[in-house]
């Protein structure tokens, strides 16, 4: 456990920053260089804070921020993606400039006290990528179970 400064006590089981290939019944999930990040925490007044707003991702939906003539945009798109847990949201994020744009696809999903993000960055499909995610997250919370969340 690692007290988090102005919070309460938290605890990360596991981030993956590298290739994850999960085994899930018959079908096999591989999401390469994505990451993986598992987190307990002592109580859910942490986790509220976090939550879930759909008024915020619309007022959030496309960002433009400039400097030195040169502006920067980023555009939150949500995915649709079921998992296990209580909560879950997908979002495809991409983040343009003159220089070029980059693509990151995250599902967070909430069970409990336990949050869990995954990061797909620069998916070929991004819905894909997002249901590939979704399905990582069932399995583990499939292997959390046991532990009572």
């Amino acid at each position: 456990m690692y007290p988090a400064p102005g919070l309460q006590e938290i605890g990360v089981f596991q981030q993956v920053l590298h290739p994850v290939s999960v085994l899930t019944q018959a079908e096999e999930v591989c999401l390469l260089l994505s990451v993986l990040n598992v987190a307990a925490y002592s109580g859910d007044s942490v986790l509220d804070t976090l939550d879930f707003n759909e008024s915020g991702l619309a007022d959030c939906a496309e960002v433009r921020m400039s400097r030195d003539g040169s502006t920067v945009t980023v555009t939150n798109t949500r995915l649709d993606v079921a998992t296990a847990a209580e909560a879950t949201l997908a979002l495809d994020t991409v983040v343009s400039s003159p220089a070029g744009s980059t693509q990151l696809v995250v599902v967070s999903a909430r069970n409990g006290n336990v949050r869990l993000v995954v990061s797909v960055p620069a998916p070929r499909d991004a819905q894909q990528a997002a249901g590939e995610a979704g399905l990582l997250i069932d399995a583990v919370l499939a292997e959390l179970e046991p532990a009572s969340l």
